[in-house]
Formats: C-alpha cells, structure tokens, sequence
C-alpha cells in the first residue's frame, strides 16, 4: 500500500502534469477496478486450530493496542489530506512528493528493521516510532522550505512503519490461535 503511495503521487503529477485532471482522475478509477478484480480472485483464509471467539470478544482483547495506533493514523491521514495545501499556503511546487518521502521512509524501517518490535519488545517499539513519527510532523509544521518539509514526512514515514506491528505483537499475545492464525482456503 505505501509503495503504491510513494510511487503513485509522482506518476499522478506526471498524468496531470502532460494530460490534465481527467486523464489523472480515469487512471486512478482504472487502477481500482484493477485492484477490485485481483482482491475478488483471491482466495479466502480458514482458521487451522480450535474454536474462534466472536469479533466483539476478539476486540474487548485489543482495544488499548487499537487506540495506541490511532496517533499513527491520525498523522498519516494529517499528512496525506493536508500536504497539497500546506505546500500551495507556503507557495512550494511539489506536494505529491510528500507521500512519496513518506513511503520511501516507511518501506525502508520495515525492510531494514521489520524484526525490530519482536527483538525489543512491542511497546518500546510502538513509542519510539511513535517519538519518531511526531518528529517528523513537527518537521513539517515548522519547516523553512519545502526540502525540509519532505525531510519531515520521511521522518514520519520512517517512525510510522513499525507501529502496527509493534502494537499487533503485543495484541496477539492475549488473543487465542484460533483468532490469530489462517491458511490459505482452495477457492
């Protein structure tokens, strides 16, 4: 999804760029629909072990990790909504190269460092990317020009990557087999 991101805001400034909003906008619908029939075709998963809990149980056992991510979200959707503004109020040109850093920053921590959160524990994990993602955004807020704003959303990036699976090892340590594993099903 964030690679779709980093290298889908510069090929949409490109579209726009040379063919005009219409060309940009039919692409984007072209690529859901693309997206649509390669999520119908694929196969469903099956619990492998035991009894599953019902959904409302599952989520009575993951809450605290569920709103511990929320910052995460809520500064990736920040970032994403409201870059091309900041960037037109500051009068600097390349807005879509902000979810551009951004991905680039997030896909290398969870190459680089993906293990990490299983190595030093979960919630150290979660709250130093969380540190590293407001950094980030703090970068963005106060920047000078727009080198260091772009700087400042790969900064985010880089501390957004880990939080999800820091907070999702600690939410599976209390959530039964049944209700963490799956297999592929034949279709």
């Amino acid at each position: 999804m964030f690679a779709a991101l980093a290298i889908g805001a510069p090929i949409g400034m490109a579209l726009y760029g040379s063919y005009g909003l219409e060309v940009a906008m039919i692409s984007c619908m072209v690529a859901t629909f693309v997206a649509a029939a390669i999520a119908i075709g694929a196969p469903s998963y099956t619990s492998t072990s035991g009894l599953r809990l019902p959904f409302y149980r599952v989520i009575g056992q993951i809450w605290r990790e569920g709103l511990g991510l929320m910052p995460q979200g809520v500064d990736l959707s920040g970032l994403t909504a409201f870059a091309s503004l900041y960037f037109a109020a500051h009068g600097w040109d390349h807005a879509g190269l902000v979810t551009t850093a951004f991905g680039a920053g997030f896909i290398f921590v969870r190459v680089a460092l993906g293990s990490l959160p299983d190595k030093i524990g979960g919630y150290r994990m979660a709250f130093w990317s969380l540190v590293t993602e407001a950094t980030g955004q703090l970068m963005v807020w106060d920047a000078p020009n727009e080198t260091v704003a772009l700087a400042g959303a790969l900064v985010t990036g880089l501390g957004c990557a880990l939080v999800f699976p820091a907070l999702g090892v600690e939410a599976l340590k209390r959530v039964l087999a049944a209700n963490r594993e799956a297999q592929w099903a034949p279709s």
